[in-house]
């Protein structure tokens, strides 16, 4: 496909819309179709003050746009996830970055909301794969928009423009995410191997990034990640690889309630209802009405008084 006159100007125009996060998913589709057939050297435009692309540069708006494009995509598969009643004993799958919240509304949904069991508490046991999600639930679109996306990113980083990493804050687009996503879907559809290889791959991504305006957010991502890994190694069995990276998500955010009802579930499967009962009723002080944490409370104290 050959460039147009005045690209330049209408793919400025899809990134100022962007920012204000309106309609995101059609103007990132519409600035990947520009970015697709762009040279930067060849670029036409009538602005006054144009500004200056390398391919670094188109290479990395192509890789942000993808990473919104996914994340539409994989909120869309989520709604068909979660349909399907949560399991009774399983880790906390949900997530909590203020960024992604959008994006992670049925998880948070399905397992904050699970209601305490009448009568006789489900037993933990570890599990070798979570539940399949419900029919209709395909990651396939998303799956392709993050791959496309860590291909795309510069590496080393240094290669993108100022103007870039401005963009990089306005569109919370970081280059961890893909992986983080990609861990995410892989938990969903059990493939737990590779789920786990995903979510250790943000640390690397993120040990190469600079430090900048986007760390609180990348922070945040950090601690899901190592909260969703423990969580996938929890159902492979591998209890000393979950502790490890459960200590690496307390280390790094010790109050996130996801952490302390992980922290819990950990307990459980180790033997230790006492130790769980404790992560949960300090997970209860965050949040007096998460249905999850009250769920694996009973279960965690019906575990202590069995075991006396």
């Amino acid at each position: 496909m050959s460039a147009r006159p005045n690209d330049v100007a209408r793919l400025e125009a899809c990134l100022d819309e962007l920012r204000y996060r309106e309609s995101a998913a059609k103007w990132a589709r519409e600035a990947l179709d520009i970015l697709e057939r762009f040279d930067p050297a060849r670029a036409e435009t009538d602005l006054k003050a144009a500004p200056k692309y390398s391919e670094a540069d188109r290479d990395e708006m192509m890789a942000r746009c993808h990473v919104m494009l996914g994340k539409e995509s994989f909120f869309a598969a989520e709604r068909s996830f979660w349909k399907r009643a949560s399991p009774e004993a399983a880790p906390d799958t949900s997530c909590a970055i203020q960024s992604e919240s959008r994006y992670f509304e049925p998880a948070d949904q399905a397992m904050s909301a699970a209601k305490p069991p009448r009568g006789r508490v489900q037993a933990t046991k570890t599990r070798r794969a979570p539940a399949k999600g419900g029919a209709g639930a395909n990651y396939a679109p998303a799956v392709h928009h993050f791959e496309r996306a860590n291909a795309l990113f510069p590496d080393p980083w240094h290669k993108h423009s100022p103007r870039n990493t401005h963009l990089a804050t306005e569109l919370s687009c970081d280059p961890c995410l893909p992986s983080f996503y990609l861990g995410v879907i892989a938990l969903r559809q059990g493939d737990l191997s590779k789920a786990r290889a995903q979510l250790a791959q943000v640390r690397q991504v993120e040990k190469k990034l600079p430090i900048g305006s986007a760390r609180m957010g990348r922070h945040q991502v950090r601690v899901a990640a190592a909260v969703l890994e423990a969580a996938a190694a929890i159902l492979e069995g591998d209890l000393a690889e979950a502790g490890k990276a459960m200590r690496r998500a307390r280390a790094l955010d010790p109050q996130n309630i996801h952490v302390l009802k992980n922290l819990g579930y950990l307990c459980e499967v180790q033997g230790k209802p006492d130790e769980a009962v404790s992560w949960y009723q300090e997970a209860l002080r965050w949040n007096k009405t998460d249905g999850y944490t009250r769920r694996r409370l009973a279960a965690a104290k019906a575990q202590a008084r069995r075991a006396k």
